[in-house]
């Protein structure tokens, strides 16, 4: 077989395939100190000691047994960058967890106990049907609805563990991980989870391999059998993950056989689906900006800006944002549905119409710049009609209510705001009932727009089946408004009682009531 290594505590045995019974007594070990390969026509075997590798070796290398000549071999893990068997215990790459120093990783020793994890053992082999044949089991209804799919609900086993590792997991996977078995080292997707990831180690350690994107070099990180080891920021986002294949790990010098592991990975699901982080040279999420600031270079007016990024543009893509825009904002629809029956409510700036069917026991009447909007309005079989929302042609007493829904977003400069605002107020009786709700700058946590300024041109990506031979990016013009903005512009007009404002959908809203 070559020359021989030097000497370790762990031996490579080839020709072994018919003497599984016979090896055990033959070495002085016991069954389980044997690894085979998957024919098991060789195996490696690790001993208390050096001293006893090496007395072995002397001894059963070149034995005929049974008629089968053994070959042995001291081994040692394979080199995960050149596939070759190292020859002794070559530790350089193998860093014990106190000397690993990543921004944001935290390993915590006996994250629970050994009567938890026995448990924890019992159920997973019992409930789950997670084997070296099904190696990883996905738990979370968050994680199939991200690929339109339903699946299963964490187990109840899990649930006490939940809240434990921290607020708002929704997703826990199952991993099972055979001796030798291993998997590719990449980071967990910025766009798909949240800032915090943590891996329960069950039934065995394990070295695990890490390497850092920003190509500052790598390092292997031994995390015990019922440790918890939570990556968060730098660890997080620009480190990536990996368990190397091999039989054997080396842990503060000593040679340590690979039994199996299982393990638990705890997520929070980004259902916006875009990463904020701080690490965009190796970012792997969508970093697609959700808005650019809106400089004004041309000197173009108020009226201009609207006409060129506003009106023209739902005229283009009136059809796709009706096959898009279909649910009630839910506190909207609420503050609709508390509304006496038998009033009259005009919906100004009704777009598609999507408020105009929820009081089916009262008239609604909708109106809105967009002639291709209200032409889908129309063959819904709803009153409404086409104009400025500047200039209603309404006469002023006559609504109980009127609601203006995402519309001030798009209004230009703060007289033409006041204007809308002073027309709604115009056409309701006195006693009468306003509602406004337009983008906030403040959005949540889970929105998939971010805005660094109040005036933005925010994109819409048309659906080609739509309309052949358009734009496939439309730039609309909007002014986002911070918390108390809207409020400040009702106060400028006068016969206007606030009565109360609300967040709803990342948009602030104000209701208020004619003197």
């Amino acid at each position: 077989m070559g020359k021989n290594p030097r000497p370790s505590n762990i031996l490579f045995i080839a020709n072994t395939a018919t003497l599984q019974h016979t090896l055990p007594d033959l070495l002085g070990v016991e069954p389980h100190q044997l690894l085979y390969n998957d024919t098991s026509s060789a195996c490696m075997v690790l001993f208390d000691s050096m001293h006893d590798a090496t007395r072995i070796f002397e001894q059963v290398n070149g034995l005929v047994v049974e008629g089968v000549r053994l070959y042995v071999t001291y081994a040692a893990p394979k080199n995960h960058q050149t596939g070759q068997l190292q020859i002794g215990p070559e530790n350089e790459d193998i860093a014990a967890s106190e000397n690993v120093q990543v921004a944001g990783l935290e390993l915590i020793l006996d994250y629970i106990s050994v009567e938890e994890e026995q448990l924890l053992l019992h159920d997973i082999d019992s409930q789950t049907g997670l084997s070296k044949s099904k190696r990883k089991i996905h738990y979370g209804e968050a994680y199939y609805k991200k690929k339109g799919k339903s699946g299963p609900d964490i187990p109840h086993f899990v649930q006490p563990l939940l809240n434990r590792v921290g607020n708002g997991v929704d997703q826990v996977s199952f991993d099972y991980y055979a001796p030798g078995f291993g998997s590719k080292t990449e980071m967990f997707n910025h766009n798909s989870w949240g800032d915090t990831v943590a891996i329960l180690s069950l039934a065995s350690g394990i070295v695990l391999y890490l390497s850092d994107r920003k190509g500052n070099g790598s390092k292997n990180i031994y995390v015990p059998p019922r440790s918890l080891l939570v990556l968060k920021d730098e660890a997080r986002y620009s480190w990536a993950l990996g368990v190397i294949r091999r039989d054997v790990d080396y842990i503060h010098g000593e040679s340590v056989l690979r039994e199996t592991r299982i393990s638990l990975t705890f997520r929070i699901v980004n259902l916006n689906k875009r990463c904020f982080c701080d690490y965009p040279e190796v970012c792997n999420g969508n970093r697609t900006p959700d808005s650019i600031p809106f400089k004004n270079a041309e000197g173009l007016e108020a009226k201009e800006i609207e006409k060129m990024y506003v009106h023209g543009i739902y005229d283009e893509i009136a059809e796709h944002w009706d096959a898009t825009r279909h649910t009630p904002w839910k506190q909207v629809q609420e503050f609709l549905e508390s509304q006496p029956e038998n009033i009259l409510i005009a919906d100004v700036g009704c777009g598609n119409g999507k408020y105009l069917s929820l009081l089916p026991k009262s008239m609604m009447i909708g109106c809105d710049i967009s002639a291709n909007l209200i032409k889908i309005c129309r063959d819904k079989g709803h009153e409404v009609y086409v104009c400025d929302a500047k200039h209603v042609p309404y006469r002023e007493n006559v609504f109980d209510l009127a609601i203006s829904i995402a519309v001030m977003h798009h209004i230009a400069c703060e007289d033409d705001r006041i204007k809308i605002l002073s027309e709604l107020l115009r056409i309701v009786k006195p006693g009468g009932e306003v509602l406004v709700c337009a983008w906030a700058l403040e959005q949540e946590l889970h929105s998939k727009r971010r805005f660094e300024e109040q005036d933005v041109i925010v994109p819409w990506n048309f659906n080609s089946k739509f309309g052949d031979g358009k734009k496939e990016v439309y730039h609309r013009y909007c002014h986002v408004y911070r918390e108390g903005e809207l409020e400040s512009l009702w106060e400028q007009i006068p016969g206007a009682d606030i009565v109360n404002q609300f967040y709803d959908c990342s948009n602030w809203c104000v209701h208020v009531r004619k003197q």
